[in-house]
């Protein structure tokens, strides 16, 4: 699993680094996770990722979790 986060990071790395610079407002991208585990875990597991890729981008990322698949 870490393998594909790393491709994950490294895709959107490069993504970013390929946009315009200068844009009035950097995005802000939400990223919506199925819940295999409690929301808690996903935070957990997925926040920091997405706190490199705010990092790396300079874009902002929001973090959407879900208590059960229905919702």
């Amino acid at each position: 699993m870490r393998s594909w986060l790393r491709a994950f990071l490294l895709a959107v790395s490069a993504w970013g680094a390929s946009m315009a610079a200068g844009q009035a407002a950097e995005p802000t991208f939400t990223v919506a996770v199925v819940p295999q585990f409690a929301p808690v875990r996903v935070y957990q597991d997925w926040q920091p990722l997405l706190d490199r890729l705010e990092q790396v981008t300079g874009y902002h990322f929001k973090l959407l979790t879900y208590a059960k698949i229905s919702d």
